[in-house]
């Protein structure tokens, strides 16, 4: 779900195939959020990230929040966690 939401908000805001109500769009940060933090998983925490990032540049809010998760998750995760955070994070400098 992490990377189905991922190629929605790419084609919601890049592509400008689809529409996404404001509601959906909310639900989206929300469960992106929530897996972020929440999942054990790394995959879903990966893709979640992305979906932030590109968020983050429409929504003033999201960037710092994902900073602060991404700092302080780091030491904890695996080799592709810290890759992507490490991408994200440059990004978001």
């Amino acid at each position: 779900m992490a990377k189905v939401c991922q190629l929605l908000i790419l084609s919601h805001y890049k592509k400008k195939e689809i529409q996404l109500s404001p509601k959906h769009l909310d639900e989206i940060i929300e469960n992106n959020f929530d897996w972020l933090i929440n999942d054990i998983k790394v995959a879903p925490k990966v893709y979640s990230m992305r979906t932030l990032h590109l968020l983050g540049q429409h929504y003033d809010w999201i960037l710092p929040e994902l900073k602060i998760i991404i700092i302080k998750d780091f030491p904890n995760h695996t080799a592709a966690y810290k890759a992507v955070a490490k991408e994200v994070l440059k990004k978001i400098k």
